[in-house]
């Protein structure tokens, strides 16, 4: 009977018991805990993650729809942001066309193309849902309804395991933003990217609570994964 880490259930290999003091190492986590009677002992469940106002479920007992709306504070802020970008390059190509300096418009060509991009962003921030469907057959996700990158859709059978990652980016200033992601492993041992740029990890650890749940898949512990505070 293999022996397992109380903590994340890897399996613990003979090297890091101490069959004299009863005691075992965890390589994964490197929780250390005690032998004595393990055995019989209910393996501890993660506690659930309540669904955040933001996510909707839907489960017919066929299929099950998780609707994530985008619009949040940031939102908000984008607005204003959107506004006083694309203002000044209405100035600028103003200035530009009636004083004929076509290098300045060429200039600004670009700076103009990424206020145009900052529209349909803060557009999409308002009005986009991002869609996620499980049924026996496919796991999908679809961004909606303005078209949107990062659309998947997985053979659900061939899905193993559903995790979440947390990532850190450093500014030059010293600050730094958190973000989160929800990820797919499939049985081949390939990992697909479902959700990212989450800002709230409720949602994403939600999102992997809710997709497990329906595969009635086994929470394994993944190496790198954030499994919460």
């Amino acid at each position: 009977m293999d022996v397992k880490c109380v903590r994340c259930d890897s399996v613990i290999p003979t090297e890091n018991m101490n069959i004299n003091a009863l005691v075992a190492k965890c390589n994964i986590c490197n929780a250390v805990f005690s032998l004595n009677g393990l055995a019989g002992e209910a393996k501890p469940r993660r506690a659930t993650v309540p669904m955040p106002d933001s996510i909707a479920v839907e489960d017919t007992g066929r299929e099950m729809t998780i609707t994530r709306r985008w619009r949040s504070l940031a939102a908000y802020f984008l607005v204003l942001f959107c506004v006083i970008w694309n203002a000044f390059m209405v100035v600028w190509f103003s200035m530009a066309i009636k004083s004929g300096i076509w290098i300045m418009v060429a200039a600004g060509s670009i700076h103009g193309l990424v206020g145009l991009g900052l529209i349909y962003y803060t557009i999409a921030m308002f009005i986009n849902r991002t869609i996620i469907t499980v049924n026996r057959d496919t796991l999908s996700v679809h961004h909606a309804p303005l078209p949107w990158f990062g659309n998947v859709k997985l053979a659900a059978g061939k899905v193993d395991q559903i995790w979440c990652r947390m990532r850190i980016q450093y500014r030059n200033n010293g600050g730094s933003t958190t973000t989160y992601e929800v990820h797919a492993n499939s049985t081949h041992g390939q990992s697909k990217t479902l959700l990212k740029g989450l800002n709230n990890a409720d949602e994403a650890l939600f999102l992997e609570q809710q997709i497990e749940t329906y595969l009635k898949l086994e929470d394994k512990p993944v190496p790198g994964a954030y499994v919460g505070d």
